[in-house]
């Protein structure tokens, strides 16, 4: 088994897709994390990868600054080479680590899921909310297990395998942000964003491609409306946005 620095070194040579071949997923949970900004923020990512989705913030609030930080090298250079200037900067760094800010908005999109158990994921949270200024916010865009439990019995209804989370990846269970949150007296709140897109890309998709004959494709026609409909409160979608509210 690759240790995570090697996995993500050579996913770094992935491009446009590292990180998710689900690309309209991942447009999702960028038009997501922009409907919880202003302009005007000093935001934080942390696991930003190739830098991606600061680009995206970046181009939609001019008058944010925006600071990257990754632990590979290779993504890091590789969000430089696309954008860095004064208000957009990136660096090779440890979310276990962040820097200390204070920050209005720190952002994980996918990146607590990396680490392997529970206890460091609860300690990963922890310093980054620490690292947030008295009134901002934590947006803890990451994948949930009991968004992926609930897609899988509706799949299964419909006679398609369960999906299961990649091997490198530990999805969070919302008992255990509830307790954390109460723990640290920070109140979280979580967005089910992504229910309607993983009912049709996961279940109605995939069920017409197997009925057809053929694999599922994830820019098919069905998967592109599925970002234009609002959410259903069906809670299939493995993607949940958590937003901490630092007092």
């Amino acid at each position: 088994m690759t240790s995570g620095i090697e996995f993500w070194t050579e996913e770094a040579k992935a491009g446009r897709v590292a990180g998710t071949r689900d690309t309209l997923a991942r447009d999702l949970e960028r038009i997501t994390l922009g409907e919880h900004l202003t302009d005007g923020m000093n935001v934080l990512d942390a696991g930003c990868g190739d830098g991606g989705t600061v680009r995206y913030l970046a181009d939609w609030f001019k008058s944010s600054r925006f600071h990257g930080i990754d632990f590979v090298p290779e993504l890091v250079e590789a969000a430089r080479r696309f954008i860095e200037k004064p208000r957009v900067t990136f660096a090779v760094g440890d979310l276990l680590l962040p820097p200390a800010g204070p920050w209005d908005v720190v952002i994980t999109q996918r990146a607590i899921i990396n680490l392997p158990d529970w206890s460091a994921q609860a300690g990963a949270i922890q310093g980054l909310i620490g690292t947030v200024r008295p009134g901002g916010r934590y947006l803890m865009m990451e994948n949930s297990a009991d968004g992926l439990e609930h897609l899988n019995r509706i799949r299964a209804g419909v006679d398609l395998p369960p999906i299961m989370p990649p091997a490198h990846n530990r999805y969070l269970r919302s008992a255990e942000v509830t307790a954390l949150s109460e723990f640290l007296d920070v109140p979280v709140t979580c967005v089910q964003y992504s229910n309607t897109y993983y009912f049709l890309s996961r279940v109605v998709n995939a069920a017409l491609a197997a009925e057809n004959g053929f694999e599922p494709h994830y820019l098919a026609p069905i998967n592109r409306l599925a970002l234009m409909l609002p959410a259903i409160s069906e809670p299939c979608g493995q993607g949940r946005l958590w937003i901490w509210e630092k007092p």
